[in-house]
């Protein structure tokens, strides 16, 4: 019930083997690479002469909650819908491209939020650890493509009214990117990690490794006699692999707490602000 799939199509039936996945591939890297390296651009020149005055006041002027109107957040939502729809293309054409099965793209309810997906069940069967990394960075690949767009275009026509989507859209973009890299929800980040580290079920083999290293610790205490190994659970230095598992495990607990109560403190320190100005 916390991870609710609805498919929408299947990639196979529409990206065969052929010029067109192939054609498409390529236009998605080039493309997005193209944004990356203008939205960098444009940054860096802002960095290195300073962002001139109309743009700080601009940026000023739109960052209370109370500027916002129906519009912007009509905006907001179907630009995030877009940007799912680029995200999760990202994954399905590189997929495609190395010939792995996808057999649907759809939206989902995961832990109650509203998400999309896309079907990389099959990628379990590919022992290319790089065509893993390329199709799980996919995604993020878009994200950041938007991004770079998003801010060349706020830089050239800020302050002009118009410039205040493109922000929004790069507020968006980055919210996406460190969402799909957290590596305590099974997102973007937690299968680079888990290529990363070649272990299978990253958060089931942590908890068995934190079970094991404490049945260990038992046996010893049980049996004070006899000298145990605590290396002998598992392959490689059980002693590092437990600590990791264990900050794993206590990130992935503690990480929805922490990021409701920075988003409370946030709205607290927001209307702290609003007010002083006021006053």
């Amino acid at each position: 019930l916390l991870k609710i799939k609805i498919p929408l199509f299947s990639p196979n039936k529409f990206f065969k083997d052929g010029i067109l996945t192939e054609l498409c591939y390529y236009l998605f890297i080039i493309i997005n690479i193209l944004f990356i390296f203008t939205g960098t651009i444009s940054m860096l020149i802002n960095l290195l002469y300073g962002i001139d005055n109309d743009k700080k006041m601009f940026i000023q002027s739109i960052s209370s909650f109370g500027q916002f109107n129906i519009y912007d957040i009509i905006y907001v939502i179907i630009f995030f819908t877009l940007s799912l729809i680029f995200h999760e293309f990202g994954h399905m054409i590189v997929a495609r491209k190395h010939k792995i099965n996808v057999p649907d793209i759809g939206v989902m309810l995961y832990l109650l939020v509203p998400c999309a997906y896309t079907n990389l069940t099959f990628l379990n069967y590919c022992n290319n650890k790089k065509t893993k990394l390329k199709v799980f960075l996919a995604g993020s690949l878009s994200d950041c493509g938007l991004l770079g767009i998003s801010m060349t275009l706020f830089h050239l026509y800020a302050p002009n009214i118009i410039s205040k989507y493109f922000l929004f859209s790069a507020l968006v973009c980055m919210m996406s990117i460190i969402g799909n890299l957290v590596i305590t929800f099974k997102f973007d980040g937690y299968y680079i990690l888990q290529t990363l580290l070649d272990v299978d079920n990253l958060k089931k083999t942590s908890i068995s490794v934190i079970v094991a290293y404490i049945g260990v610790l038992f046996a010893k205490f049980k049996n004070r006699d006899k000298k145990l190994d605590l290396r002998q659970v598992g392959d490689g230095d059980v002693n590092l692999e437990f600590l990791f598992s264990v900050i794993y495990i206590f990130l992935s607990m503690l990480y929805i707490p922490i990021m409701i109560g920075s988003g409370v403190i946030i709205l607290f320190i927001q209307i702290g602000a609003s007010c002083i100005i006021q006053i």
